[in-house]
């Protein structure tokens, strides 16, 4: 079985990495073979990790949604208010 976090079949895989799932190298050598196959099928796969996600929320948005855009979807980051960096 195969568990994306999110998947955009077009273009896209988003993977947000925790210490769970993600702890020993057998876990990691998965994750990496997933991202391969998602290579062959033309599709980019983005890892984020915890500090991305709950220390700089704002910069790795802007950072996703340029991603997503590269890839080729129509997407874009809305700042959360005048001192947001995601631009």
């Amino acid at each position: 079985m195969v568990y994306r976090d999110a998947e955009y079949p077009q273009a896209l895989v988003v993977e947000l990495d925790g210490r769970l799932f993600h702890d020993t190298a057998e876990q990691r050598d998965s994750d990496f073979e997933r991202d391969l196959d998602a290579a062959v099928d033309g599709r980019a796969t983005t890892r984020i990790s915890w500090g991305q996600v709950f220390g700089r929320p704002c910069s790795t948005a802007g950072k996703v949604a340029k991603s997503a855009s590269a890839a080729g979807l129509a997407w874009s980051a809305d700042p959360c208010g005048p001192d947001c960096t995601v631009a």
